[in-house]
């Protein structure tokens, strides 16, 4: 830890401060689960949020980088933060700045909310081992509200063939059309997911598919000729990562998410990429990290999110 006595500088984030930004969450990756293989693409993050009023860092007074942090309104009605100080600067009071810093920004968007008679959550996502973090949290009145599991699988092997049941049929993505189909599936399958705030249609399909060049990754799951299932993968560095997998309530259970994962992984050797990856609430109402597990993925770290009620 380095001893620092001189002001701290607060200020919005740049795309100036992106490589600066990038090496902290890594470094805070490193420090809390031993590896950044995880690890946020912030370029990605900032490029989808509005940089001016949602996004933060700290610096000293010679413009050195230690501390950042970006809210997300993952919907209309959902506010959700993280904070990032470099390991070598606990202790000066950078994460405590910084999430004042976010509440005041929320008390905004909830403010919207209100004239609106919409509930809200305020959420801050922090590693769920880290007691530090943990305790800033509490002081504010945050309460522990859920963890998050980061699996992974690493191919050591050429899947098997995907043999699907007589009544599924997938395929990839072939039209603009089919992200209309996509995102009335998503919509449906997401309606029992805790905190789920479906975006527009509009605001949604610019999120998924800004920073995506690569559509065979997206894949539509038939059940009896009506589309049931989708999944939505991306790659990351050395990883395949499942970025949505959504299944209609009503086809549920006929082993189509099982079969699009088996499908993604089968592409993902092909293209020589031999670890898959996803996010999953660890006690998700569709029990879906069984499903995972039951495919060989085993659990990374996990996350914890803390919610605060009275902004």
């Amino acid at each position: 830890m380095k001893k620092y006595e001189g002001k701290l500088i607060m200020r919005p984030a740049s795309l100036e401060d992106i490589q600066n930004i990038q090496y902290i969450a890594s470094a805070c990756d490193i420090d809390e689960f031993g590896t950044d293989e995880f690890v946020i693409n912030m370029q990605e993050v900032l490029e989808s949020i509005p940089m001016e009023t949602n996004s933060w860092v700290v610096t000293t007074e010679d413009n050195k980088v230690i501390g950042n942090a970006f809210m997300e309104e993952m919907g209309e009605g959902r506010l959700d933060t993280y904070v990032f100080t470099h390991p070598e600067y606990k202790g000066l009071g950078v994460a405590t700045l910084l999430v004042k810093c976010t509440e005041e920004r929320a008390k905004e968007y909830i403010e919207k909310y209100k004239e609106k008679q919409i509930s809200y959550e305020f959420n801050n996502v922090i590693p769920a081992e880290n007691t530090g973090a943990k305790n800033i949290l509490e002081k504010r009145e945050y309460k522990f509200k859920r963890l998050y599991s980061q699996m992974s699988i690493e191919l050591d092997k050429e899947p098997d063939e995907v043999i699907l049941p007589e009544d599924v049929t997938i395929r990839k993505w072939s039209s603009d059309e089919d992200f209309k189909s996509i995102y009335k599936v998503y919509c449906e399958a997401f309606k029992d997911a805790r905190s789920h705030r479906p975006k527009p249609y509009e605001e949604w399909l610019n999120h998924k598919t800004k920073d995506t060049g690569d559509f065979n990754l997206w894949y539509m799951a038939y059940y009896k000729g009506d589309l049931a299932g989708f999944l939505i993968g991306k790659i990351e560095g050395e990883y395949m990562w499942v970025d949505l997998l959504g299944v209609s309530r009503s086809a549920r259970k006929h082993g189509i998410g099982r079969n699009l994962l088996k499908t993604i992984m089968k592409e993902s050797y092909k293209r020589s990429i031999y670890k898959v990856a996803l996010s999953v609430d660890a006690d998700s109402p569709t029990n879906a990290h069984k499903l995972y597990k039951s495919i060989g993925m085993k659990p990374a770290f996990q996350i914890a999110m803390y919610e605060k009620q009275n902004i």
